[in-house]
């Protein structure tokens, strides 16, 4: 493999993790809709769970997708959510 096709496939790794990571951060939010959640309430959510942070700085986490897969699922039980469909591509 070439070095210009390694750097075409780290391209196209992260363009897939983007996808993933927006795909994810817009579960979330559909789900804060659906439980009729503010960030707010997340945040008290997350605080009862020992996750204290700001409202605003949960809000950047889930606008830049950028946040752990414990972060993620502490979110989605926040909101209720018991179950979610994965996309299929």
């Amino acid at each position: 493999m070439s070095r210009l096709d390694k750097v075409d496939c780290y391209a196209r790794d992260d363009e897939q993790k983007r996808r993933w990571s927006l795909a994810a951060s817009a579960l979330i939010k559909s789900r804060l809709v659906l439980a009729r959640m503010s960030y707010r309430d997340l945040q008290h959510a997350l605080a009862g769970m020992g996750y204290v942070q700001h409202a605003n700085t949960i809000a950047t986490k889930l606008s830049r997708g950028g946040y752990s897969a414990a972060f993620f699922l502490m979110c989605l039980h926040a909101t209720g959510t018991t179950t979610i469909d994965l996309p299929r591509d």
